[in-house]
C-alpha cells in the first residue's frame, strides 16, 4: 500500500510474510556538502578480485568526484518497534539498524542507486532538496533487508517534490518554491533491490525465516537493478563462502532481483491506478 501518510511527501507499507515494514519519505531543502562517494569505496567485505569475476557490475566511479558541489543527497535511517525485541536483543537491533542504514546510504548515495542526485540541486554550490528515508520494521519475520528495500522503493515512486524556480538578479541567484506543482524523483525506476542470500552449511537459502537467519554461518546481502546488473555486494556473519558457492550465490540473486523488480513494478502500476482512480483500499494484504 502506498501513499498512506499524508504528512510525508511519499509513503509506503509492505507486508512480507510476518516482516511489516512502513517507510515514510520528507523532503527538505539544505545545503550541498562536498560529494565523498569515494570514502566508502570499500563498502563491500568482498575481495575486489572476487567480485570482478562476475559480468554486469555497475561501476561506481565517477569523474570529478571530489569537490563536486551539484547534487542532492538521501539520508537513510531505520528503526526498530518493540515487538522487534522478541527475536533480538536491544543490543542486536541496534547493530541491525545501524548497518542496514549506513548500507542503504552507501547504495543510495552512490552512481549505483540508480537516483538522479544532480536533479536534487536547485543553487550549484549552495542548496539542493535532501531526501529523507525513514524505515520502521514493525514486525520481523526474516528477510528484513530485502523487505526494506521494496518499500522503499515503493514510497520513492509516489513521492512529490515542489518545483522550484530558479532567478537571477544582478549576478545574484535565487530561486522560488511553486506552491501547487510538483515533479518525481528522477532515476526512482533505476533504484535497485536488495536480495539476501543466507549461507547454511554447504548450500544457501533465499527468503530465508527467522530461525534460518539464526542458523546462517554468513550472508550476502546484493543489490541488483532493472538490468540484472549487480549494483553493491557486502558480505555479513563469520562464516567463509567458497569461491565457487561464491558465484552461485551472486547468479540466484540476479535471476530473483530481477524477478523482484519486474513484480514490484507491476504492483505499483497498479496501485498508481488505484489512486488515480480514487479507488479506496478497504483493508491491507
Amino acid at each position: 500500500e502506498t501513499n498512506l501518510i499524508n504528512q510525508a511527501s511519499g509513503s509506503c507499507r509492505v507486508l512480507l510474510d510476518q516482516t511489516d515494514i512502513l517507510v515514510g519519505i520528507k523532503v527538505e531543502i539544505g545545503q550541498i556538502e562536498p560529494d565523498n562517494v569515494n570514502d566508502e569505496e570499500d563498502e563491500t567485505n568482498l575481495e575486489e578480485d572476487d567480485l570482478s569475476r562476475h559480468n554486469n557490475i555497475v561501476s561506481t566511479e565517477d569523474e570529478d568526484v571530489f569537490g563536486e558541489r551539484n547534487k542532492g543527497r538521501i539520508v537513510c535511517n531505520i528503526d526498530c518497534s518493540p515487538s522487534v525485541a522478541k527475536f533480538f536483543e536491544f543490543k542486536k537491533i541496534e547493530e541491525i539498524c545501524i548497518e542496514y542504514s549506513q548500507y542503504m546510504n552507501r547504495l543510495l548515495n552512490g552512481k549505483q542507486g540508480g537516483i538522479d542526485l544532480q536533479s536534487l540541486c536547485i543553487l550549484k554550490n549552495s542548496t539542493c532538496w535532501i531526501i529523507y528515508i525513514d524505515a520502521l520494521v514493525l514486525n520481523y519475520g526474516g528477510n528484513l533487508l530485502d523487505a526494506i528495500f521494496v518499500a522503499t522503493r515503493g514510497a520513492l515512486q509516489n513521492t512529490r517534490i515542489p518545483k522550484c524556480r530558479v532567478e537571477e538578479s544582478q549576478g545574484i541567484f535565487d530561486f522560488e518554491i511553486g506552491d501547487e506543482e510538483t515533479e518525481i524523483i528522477e532515476g526512482w525506476r533505476e533504484m535497485p533491490v536488495c536480495v539476501t542470500v543466507n549461507k547454511i552449511g554447504n548450500s544457501f537459502i533465499l527468503d530465508s525465516t527467522p530461525l534460518e537467519d539464526n542458523c546462517s554461518e554468513a550472508r550476502l546481502m546484493v543489490s541488483i537493478n532493472r538490468k540484472g546488473q549487480i549494483c553493491s555486494v557486502q558480505k555479513d556473519g563469520t562464516g567463509a563462502i567458497e569461491p565457487t558457492l561464491l558465484t552461485e550465490m551472486i547468479r540466484s540473486a540476479q535471476t530473483k532481483g530481477k524477478l523482484i523488480l519486474n513484480n514490484l513494478d507491476l504492483v505499483l502500476s497498479n496501485e498508481e491506478k488505484r489512486i488515480e482512480n480514487l479507488i479506496e483500499c478497504v483493508g491491507f494484504c
